[in-house]
């Protein structure tokens, strides 16, 4: 059925089923036109853990046999009750029991269960059902303190629905008989009530209202199967869809409308009240049975489950009678329900021995004298610390602060860096609020010897006289009680060197904010993305001990983690003097919302400092535990971003965006086996490599996976100590000298990049005039568009190689390119001596023209003497993979008119259009190995040259020209002889114009195929790209004439 299903998923056809309930048809992703009349059976599992809920059942034991149902439904079981881990506890879980396991086996089981569980849930067969329930009576299980549960799977049949209804359903007529009727007392039964709703009500007349008095009905028809009016219902519920789509659209339904239409339909069918939920399924109800007095099971509630609003409905149709024989709805009118646990715990632990009791009333008598002495000095204490609590010196009015910072001192210094607000942009208030943000300038200027660095969009206020930075907090209002008033108590009372003061804090919606200290140079961030700033070893070991002397001093106090460290949150002021802010205040910031304005890129990027067990739960929703041990993760990275002078995953962020490293980060099991993702840094470094050797290994150390692993911030102050090369000298003066040096080198550093950017210019230029005729490749640059020229009189060379697909087809991609690139590179190096111009290599096929794009008035003279010297040169040429076989080409001439241009704006070529390049083309291809066949316009024109011989080869059927004269070019016998001792051999590889093959065998194309592709080699072929595969050189001769 799954099958099935997927298939008609597939092709779009509607499938309704009538009779299949089993798990692998709730995926409706893969199956998404199935609609089933049946409800599903995974409905069961949360129809009894809402029931269990009702009656207060949360810790319970499960046994399941092997056989397929029941580990499809244990499994079920299962997964409902991990997601509902904070409710429900299964205590035991014995899965793959034997389907006919031992009664020793079955006495185990229970004997485990006991120890921890009063309700079973029994996965097994039916035909099992009475065996385990008579082993539950032997051991005692069976007199009310035990509950067990039992869902049928399948649609009861009458026999079973006949069968469930009397004392056969547990009696046999044996020795067991009694045991298995108070065994059954104790059984709550889950059915399908469906069948027995069509048998009581509705199938006794179903036949005669489905067939009339039909007389051509056989008898066997008028007996109902039990999933007759499942069918029926099906074919109702289709035709219910189908109108309904005809009626939405004008076209013929698709099977998804027709499934989307399906969804949350009522009717009254044949087999009850007929409901689906929103993925097509009938939502589920079922009947729960218990057996009365008269030791018979009959219906006490109808759940009704609502699949889409995950709610249950318990219609009660009777009283439960318990295995203690109490009811559930007693006399009183109140209920009873077996607890599942003892009310002394199932180790007793609840209830204590009365001889105990007379040693704890002597215990606290004692207690309570000593307690009295106590309680003065603990209560006086308390008063005074209750006492300061309430003192709301951190608590600051919005209206004191003037945000008119263009007034004094401030035009010294008035900028600050956007990361000092942790990512929580500001948002201008009304104009009433005079607010003021600094200038997002990008230049390096003195003042009054002070660097100032380009900062942007950062809310800069004046508070009782000094400048702070004020930052928004995304809440609406703070709830200010006892926790509050401690936590800003024990900010108040931090104070360190390398620690941003903590001014206050503003409650008054809608201007929640608080105030930092202000630092005139901004974050780390800032210094290190300004690429004017060079930090030398000095700085940046200053920075680190800093840094990480700040968070020494925050571990050892009252707050005990900084719990948002990152480079942003590392702030400079004037004195370059590295100081930590944005920690603590975790309770003030305790429901704070993600900003509107803050998108998915900068919300994963303020990640990237984070700890991977932090993340895992910041992933999914959860509140994260700070730790000491995240604290020194996240030191390494901002150590890390000190000693390479970049940003966290600076190289990363090329390949991966934000999202996918915090995602790699936080599973790295799951991204990458048996490796994490870490920010890379590189292996040398240009100065004082010892000790930056030695940083790295520090780096590496605290930013392990495992945070046990990690060291504490003393052992790193303790390291970073040893290794920095700072010692008593000022910071402030080596960097006034740092600046220094850096006015003499400005100067040299303009000249150098000068100099840089002609050379790379230079080098632009070549290349560009290597693909693209002087004149073209100067007005493209220029920005111009190419016009089309007409050349009346051009001579054109083709020539390919004789043999080339068998001589493909019988060697290696690479060694294809290897030789054509020693050919080709060579005929670049002979035409070089001629008035030609390549035009390009297609395959094995070299095209050359004489006479454009320079005019040449010889141009027929110029080509004949180009491919005698092509010619002679091939004649000597060794293929490096068969040494032993001559390689052979044929060539061809031709002259004409041709119209030439460039074609297209990306990767633009010059070509050439016209008749001459076709007839050209033919010459070649029609002629013979190491033969020149020229035409007779080339022929007309070279005829008269002394220098060379000309054959007529006679009347030749050329493509799409018909009978044409045609001639084999050759030399003098006394130019031959000359020629002969001048041509050059081709023992060993030619100097390659565009690269070597050395480096094309070094950096072989990522590009691999996929499975049953043919392999691809990219190489350099003479001065252009050669693409060779065992595809493609097959059809070189069709594609060569395609695109000429």
């Amino acid at each position: 059925m799954a099958s099935m299903a997927d298939l008609a998923s597939y092709l779009d056809i509607p499938i309704f089923s009538w009779v299949s309930n089993m798990p692998e048809l709730d995926d409706k992703v893969t199956k998404s036109t199935l609609v089933r009349a049946v409800a599903p059976i995974s409905s069961l599992s949360d129809i009894l853990l809402f029931f269990c809920a009702k009656m207060n059942w949360y810790k319970l034991a499960m046994i399941s046999t092997a056989d397929e149902k029941s580990m499809s439904m244990s499994g079920f079981y299962r997964s409902k009750l991990k997601d509902n881990g904070n409710d429900f506890r299964l205590t035991r879980d014995f899965n793959m029991v034997d389907v006919i396991a031992k009664e020793e086996d079955i006495k185990f089981l229970y004997s485990e269960i006991k120890k921890e569980a009063r309700v079973i849930v029994l996965v097994i067969p039916i035909a099992q059902l009475r065996r385990y329930l008579v082993i539950a009576d032997k051991m005692g299980m069976a007199g009310g303190d035990y509950q067990f549960l039992f869902t049928e799977r399948t649609i009861p049949n009458e026999q079973l629905y006949l069968t469930l209804k009397s004392v056969a359903f547990w009696q046999r007529g044996d020795q067991d008989d009694k045991h298995a009727q108070r065994g059954f007392h104790s059984l709550l039964y889950f059915s399908y009530p469906s069948m027995i709703f069509w048998l009581e009500d509705a199938g006794t007349d179903a036949a005669q209202r489905v067939f009339g008095s039909d007389p051509d009905i056989p008898k066997a028809a008028a007996t109902p199967d039990r999933f007759a009016k499942f069918l029926y219902d099906s074919f109702y519920l289709y035709a219910l869809a189908f109108n309904q789509s005809m009626s939405n659209s004008s076209s013929v339904p698709t099977g998804r409308s027709i499934f989307q239409n399906s969804c949350d339909q009522r009717f009254m069918g044949k087999s009850g009240r007929f409901l689906t939920d929103n993925k097509a399924d009938r939502r589920g109800s079922y009947y729960i049975w218990d057996m009365g007095e008269d030791s018979i099971f009959r219906k006490v509630f109808v759940a009704k489950y609502d699949t889409i609003q995950k709610t249950l409905q318990l219609d009660v149709m009777g009283n439960i009678l318990w295995g203690n024989s109490r009811k559930y709805l007693t006399s009183k009118g109140t209920y009873y329900v077996p607890p599942d646990t003892p009310p002394c715990g199932f180790s007793n632990e609840h209830c204590q021995q009365d001889y105990l009791a007379t040693e704890l009333t002597a215990t606290l008598i004692v207690l309570v004298m000593l307690a009295a002495v106590i309680a003065f000095l603990v209560i006086f204490r308390w008063w005074r610390k209750e006492r300061a609590l309430y003192e709301t010196h951190w608590k600051v009015k919005y209206s004191v602060l003037d945000f008119d910072v263009s007034r004094g001192p401030l035009s010294q210094h008035n900028m600050i860096t956007e990361s000092q607000t942790s990512g929580h942009v500001m948002e201008q208030q009304d104009g009433s609020d005079d607010q003021s943000y600094s200038s997002a300038s990008t230049s390096l200027a003195r003042r009054d010897n002070m660097l100032m660095i380009a900062q942007m969009f950062t809310l800069v206020a004046r508070y009782r006289g000094d400048l702070v930075s004020v930052r928004k907090i995304n809440k609406k209002s703070i709830k200010e009680d006892k926790n509050l008033l401690r936590e800003m108590q024990m900010m108040k009372a931090l104070k360190h060197t390398n620690l941003a003061t903590f001014y206050g804090a503003c409650t008054e919606a809608p201007h929640v904010c608080v105030l930092w200290e202000y630092c005139s140079k901004g974050s780390l961030q800032d210094v290190l993305n300004n690429s004017d700033i060079r930090l030398e070893a000095l700085f940046q070991f200053s920075i680190a001990v800093d840094i990480a002397t700040g968070l020494h001093y925050l571990h050892n106090s009252e707050l005990g983690v900084h719990g948002n460290l990152r480079a942003s949150n590392c702030v400079i002021d004037s004195r370059w003097v590295a100081k930590l802010t944005d920690f603590g205040l975790r309770r003030f910031r305790r429901g704070e919302k993600r900003g509107e304005g803050v998108s998915d890129d900068k919300y994963y990027s303020d990640l990237l400092w984070t700890a991977p067990e932090v993340l895992r739960s910041v992933l999914k929703s959860a509140a994260p535990v700070m730790t000491k041990e995240a604290d020194i993760y996240s030191l390494g990275i901002v150590l890390k971003q000190v000693l390479c002078k970049n940003s966290a995953y600076s190289d990363e962020l090329v390949v991966y965006t934000s999202q996918e490293i915090v995602n790699k980060v936080a599973h790295p099991l799951e991204t990458t086996p048996g490796a994490v993702m870490r920010p890379h840094i590189p292996e040398e470094f240009p100065e004082q490599t010892i000790l930056m050797l030695c940083f790295k290994r520090l780096i590496a150390s605290c930013w392990h996976e495992d945070p046990t692993t990690r060291p504490n911030i003393k052992r790193v102050a303790s390291k970073m100590k040893k290794i920095s090369p700072l010692r008593s000298s000022s910071v402030l003066d080596n960097m006034l000298a740092l600046m220094e040096r850096y006015s003499t080198r400005l100067e040299d550093l303009v000249s150098e990049r000068t100099l840089q950017l002609e050379e790379e210019k230079r080098k632009t230029d070549m290349l560009l005039y290597r693909m693209l005729p002087r004149k073209v490749a100067d007005d493209l640059k220029r920005g111009e568009h190419v016009q089309a020229e007409a050349f009346q009189g051009v001579t054109i060379y083709f020539s390919d190689i004789v043999g080339f697909t068998t001589l493909a087809s019988e060697s290696q991609p690479m060694e294809i390119v290897e030789m054509l690139n020693r050919l080709y590179s060579h005929f670049d190096d002979i035409i070089s001596e001629f008035d030609v111009y390549k035009v390009e290599t297609i395959g094995d096929a070299y095209m050359v023209v004489s006479g454009c794009p320079t005019v040449n008035e010889s141009h027929a003279s110029v080509m004949a003497r180009a491919a005698l010297s092509l010619l002679d040169s091939v004649l000597t040429f060794v293929i490096p993979h068969r040494p032993e076989e001559q390689l052979r080409i044929r060539i061809g001439l031709n002259s004409g008119p041709v119209v030439a241009g460039v074609v297209g704006n990306t990767m633009p070529r010059y070509c050439l259009f016209g008749n001459t390049v076709n007839l050209a083309s033919r010459m070649e291809s029609q002629g013979l190995p190491l033969r020149i066949q020229a035409s007779s316009f080339t022929y007309d024109l070279i005829k008269d040259n002394e220098e060379f011989k000309l054959e007529a080869r006679g009347s030749v059927e050329i493509k799409g020209k018909g009978l044409m004269t045609t001639y084999w070019l050759t030399r003098q016998a006394n130019q031959a002889l000359a020629a002969e001792d001048n041509s050059p051999a081709l023992q060993s590889p030619p100097k390659s114009t565009a690269g070597s093959w050395g480096d094309l065998r070094n950096r072989q194309d990522d590009r691999q195929t996929g499975h049953g592709k043919s392999p691809v080699l990219v190489g350099v072929k003479g001065a252009g790209d050669c693409i060779v595969t065992e595809k493609s050189v097959t059809n070189l001769d069709l594609t060569r004439d395609q695109q000429v």
